[in-house]
């Protein structure tokens, strides 16, 4: 194995590197042009870091770049002789120059191939350690990969710098965030943000989250649900419960009247059965929901993904379960996957039962809110007057009634609002647009 990794060249382009440096030292603008490409070690020749890194300093303060300057800063760093001197620092001018731009590209994927190199080396070698972790390993081994193409950029920039981004986002009309709409009540998520969706049982956590992918679909956007805690067929019957007004009870146990077997089988293709993707997986940790959630986007390209629910997912210490309340690190964790991957995180969550309104301190276990950029409470304000009744029964006044109670909303418009949450469709909508009940009660019956 070792064969393989050493006596060879690593990837490099030490040309470029050079003919790169002597732009930079003879156009005094060109610095703008890479400044957020490329970082002093993505480099392979040592006296080339260097360089870079003086002239990256003298950017960043506005100092005017040239052999003069560039000589000098390394001189008072006493890193000159170890740079080449001066003689080498102005043979750099006679490189064949090229597009800066393109060059400083092909610098970075040379960078990206070494470091692909040395974390594979790194995890063939933990690998081989019987006191390694796996889980921890393919965890590690895999946010490594993802941060290469993140580390490429200089995240330090001026507001000014941030300014002209969004100005260019704005003119050519591709947004820096997407902006993901649920389709009920104006309810939307945005890309890069984990959020939580929490509430009492019997709110309908499960059917806003089948309501909001069907009507992500719509718009043709993929959605992928890890469905921790009800198995893949039980969720899919659920949809065509929403679909067929057949109960999911009677679909799953194969109870169904000749009526309802034909209404079943006389199903069109519907809309999301390409745009949804479950994974019912129970052995779901803090060790590999990372890799889990890198595989939905990668493999199926998943723009939103709920998480149904947080809680039973297990943190492991030490090789052990404990229980499932620490999980600060794994939002923390989750949050910067959003943000890498550019999708929004939506995880479903119980609340400590209490007589109070929740907030969001009701949240079941730690670290949810801190890490949360929204929280949406679902709160049955009659679950009192509607406890043992009948869904017949129940004034249809407040029949399905559900305050969306925003307890954090750190990009949305916090407002409560109310929702219907159709249980026997197991549908959302918005309170004000709920479908007509006309004959609806005659046509479903309870099970």
């Amino acid at each position: 194995m070792n064969d393989l990794i050493y006596g060879k060249i690593p990837p490099q382009a030490i040309n470029i590197e050079e003919s790169i440096l002597g732009i930079l030292l003879t156009q005094p603008n060109a610095m703008v042009q890479v400044s957020d490409i490329l970082k002093p070690e993505m480099f392979y020749k040592d006296a080339n870091i260097l360089i870079y890194t003086v002239i990256d300093e003298l950017h960043i303060k506005s100092y005017p770049i040239d052999i003069m300057t560039v000589s000098q800063e390394l001189r008072n760093k006493g890193k000159l002789e170890e740079a080449g001197g001066v003689f080498y620092i102005s043979e750099l001018t006679n490189s064949e120059y090229g597009n800066i731009v393109y060059n400083s590209k092909i610098i970075v994927q040379k960078w990206m191939q070494r470091e692909m190199i040395r974390i594979s080396h790194e995890t063939i070698k933990e690998a081989y350690e019987d006191i390694t972790d796996v889980f921890d390993l393919i965890d590690k081994t895999s946010l490594q990969i993802v941060s290469i193409s993140n580390r490429k950029q200089n995240n330090i920039k001026t507001v000014g710098y941030i300014k002209t981004k969004i100005s260019k986002s704005i003119l050519s009309g591709q947004p820096i965030s997407e902006c993901f709409s649920l389709g009920i009540s104006g309810l939307d998520f945005m890309s890069k943000t984990f959020n939580v969706v929490a509430g009492y049982q019997g709110t309908g956590k499960t059917a806003l989250m089948l309501t909001a992918c069907k009507n992500l679909a719509k718009n043709k956007v993929k959605s992928g649900i890890m469905s921790i805690e009800m198995s893949d067929v039980m969720l899919v019957a659920r949809l065509i419960q929403s679909d067929t007004r057949i109960s999911s009870k009677k679909i799953v146990t194969n109870d169904l009247t000749e009526a309802e077997k034909e209404l079943y089988f006389d199903q069109k293709e519907s809309d999301y059965d390409n745009y949804i993707f479950v994974d019912d997986d129970c052995d779901v940790t803090d060790k590999n929901i990372i890799s889990k959630i890198i595989a939905f986007v990668m493999k199926f390209g998943i723009k939103v993904l709920f998480l149904d629910f947080i809680q039973l997912i297990e943190i492991i210490r030490n090789g052990n379960a404990t229980e499932v309340l620490g999980v600060e690190k794994l939002t923390r964790n989750l949050q910067n996957v959003a943000k890498q991957f550019d999708v929004s995180i939506i995880a479903l969550s119980p609340l400590i039962r209490s007589t109070e309104v929740p907030t969001a301190k009701s949240l079941r276990g730690g670290g949810l809110e801190q890490a949360a950029s929204d929280i949406i409470i679902l709160y049955d304000e009659f679950w009192k007057e509607n406890d043992g009744v009948a869904w017949k029964d129940i004034p249809e006044e407040r029949r399905g009634k559900v305050k969306g109670i925003y307890a954090k909303g750190r990009y949305t418009e916090v407002e409560n609002r109310d929702f219907y949450f159709d249980k026997p469709h197991q549908l959302y909508y918005d309170w004000n647009n709920k479908p007509e009940t006309g004959n609806f009660l005659n046509l479903f019956k309870e099970t």
